[in-house]
């Protein structure tokens, strides 16, 4: 539905029976989590914005740390760059050992205390590297 648009009483019921819970998205049988990690695992940056970087949801995103890739890439150059705002030093190092505990992928980690406008505005230049190469 576009943003704005008044919603039909027809629109809102098939709306309404998409909504899943965590438990059903993320369901072995019929879930999508099969779908996240697949998309995830191809990325070469991965981008968190206002991400609070629990366990679960880390869990649901990134292929366990025991899948193999079937054509052998090096998920090690894999470049995570995220924010925490708000979170303490020690808390991001205990994010990145969380994140290094569900995967060995990710060659490069910053995750900084920045807002998500903070990080657009000191990762421009980044961010456009990687649109155009």
């Amino acid at each position: 539905m576009e943003f704005g648009a008044d919603p039909s009483i027809r629109s809102l019921r098939l709306l309404a029976e998409q909504i899943r819970t965590f438990a059903e998205a993320t369901s072995p049988i019929g879930g999508d989590a099969d779908i996240i990690r697949s998309y995830v695992s191809k990325a070469d940056t991965l981008i968190f914005l206002g991400f609070a970087y629990h366990q679960q949801n880390l869990e649901l995103l990134i292929e366990p740390r025991y899948d193999t890739d079937p054509h052998g890439a090096n998920h090690a150059s894999t470049t995570l760059l995220g924010t925490a705002h708000k979170i303490s030093a020690p808390d991001r190092d205990m994010i990145e050992r969380d994140l290094r505990t569900v995967t060995d992928r990710f060659g490069q980690f910053e995750i900084r205390n920045l807002t998500c406008r903070q990080f657009f505005e000191e990762y421009w230049r980044t961010l456009s590297d990687y649109l155009w190469n």
